[in-house]
């Protein structure tokens, strides 16, 4: 009796964290210029360095910036040419300089909680010359 009280118990709390999880996806933005109203940071990727996790950003207003992440953030990809407008998730090491970030800090400002992912406009144009989505 116990195991199965343990089991539904857990089966509602991960039901719960699921569907939270989804509607908080489905807020993010899906569009460059709403990712500026909410982000804490946004700019281009002129670097990375995953083994001290950090990127290094090109702000929007020219400063650098250098944006932590830990293993707990959560990295999604937004194609603006993709057919279901549902962000993939990636790892960091698929982020390649010039790509676009919009950071979500955690409470605290000291690591990113979530960071999205924009391709740069110029590897859309080389995927689809070369027939690829």
């Amino acid at each position: 009796m116990y195991r199965q009280t343990v089991l539904a118990f857990l089966t509602w709390f991960l039901g719960v964290s699921f569907v939270a999880g989804q509607g908080r996806l489905a807020n993010l933005p899906s569009s460059p210029a709403a990712a500026g109203a909410s982000c804490s940071r946004v700019g281009e990727v002129l670097g990375r360095n995953v083994f001290a996790q950090t990127f290094l950003l090109k702000l929007d207003d020219g400063q650098m910036e250098t944006v932590p992440f830990s293993r707990w953030t959560e990295f999604l990809k937004i194609s603006p040419n993709s057919r279901s407008r549902n962000p993939r998730e990636i790892e960091p090491t698929d982020i390649r300089p010039g790509y676009r970030l919009c950071v979500l800090l955690d409470p605290s400002e000291a690591t990113a909680r979530v960071i999205l992912v924009l391709e740069p406009v110029r590897a859309l144009v080389k995927r689809a010359a070369a027939g690829r989505d």
